[in-house]
């Protein structure tokens, strides 16, 4: 249990459900057809990414806030993790709605291409065909919200952040300090002998440098 809390495993659940629901976004969800004569065309696709832009947007603040775990302090962990979590209900609850009134999902195509509105446009519409591409969306959410729980179970024992990288950093400064006060203490415990300044000089008066 302790394993799928870390904070790796938590990070790789979610970005890899953020990345279903791009993948998601980016196919066709609905097909519509429409009435004879109705428009220039008799059918047309509705992408995910075409429902509603508040799905892109859902999915990048849940990817940015997945990022952002790895540096952040323990309370705005919680915070990203709750807005992962937020995002994630959020498409649960959109793609939901589409699936249960479709007609929305394609209504902005559909006013454009019939310049019809509102509840006149359903009559203009045959069928509307539901691609299995959207279990994916579900997914891909479903994921961003097992990745919320595992977080908040696991983020109390997660480390701070940048404390990975200041620890090393500040061990580093203290044993270079140590070194430096040990050298210090090392030369004035033992100084100069008045045997070798005697031999110093003695080596001075016979024309030779000590120091060389």
């Amino acid at each position: 249990m302790r394993k799928i809390t870390e904070l790796k495993t938590v990070v790789i659940v979610a970005l890899f459900g953020a990345a279903l629901l791009l993948v998601s976004l980016s196919q066709v969800w609905f097909n519509f057809k429409l009435q004879p004569g109705v428009a220039v065309v008799d059918e047309f696709t509705v992408t995910g990414a075409e429902t509603t832009a508040s799905l892109i947007a859902a999915t990048l603040a849940a990817i940015a806030a997945t990022l952002a775990l790895p540096a952040l302090n323990r309370v705005l962990r919680y915070l990203c993790l709750i807005v992962t979590g937020l995002a994630a209900i959020a498409c649960l609850y959109i793609v939901t709605t589409f699936v249960i009134m479709p007609i929305t999902a394609g209504g902005k195509q559909l006013a454009e291409l019939t310049g019809i509105t509102g509840e006149e446009a359903t009559y203009a519409v045959t069928e509307i065909a539901t691609s299995g591409v959207i279990a994916v969306t579900y997914i891909g959410a479903a994921l961003l919200v097992l990745a919320t729980v595992l977080g908040l179970a696991g983020n109390r024992r997660w480390q701070l952040g940048r404390s990975k990288y200041d620890t090393v950093a500040d061990s580093k400064k203290r044993r270079e300090a140590a070194t430096v006060q040990s050298e210090k203490r090392g030369r004035s415990d033992n100084p100069v002998s008045s045997d070798d300044r005697i031999s110093d000089w003695d080596a001075i008066s016979d024309g030779h440098d000590p120091s060389l």
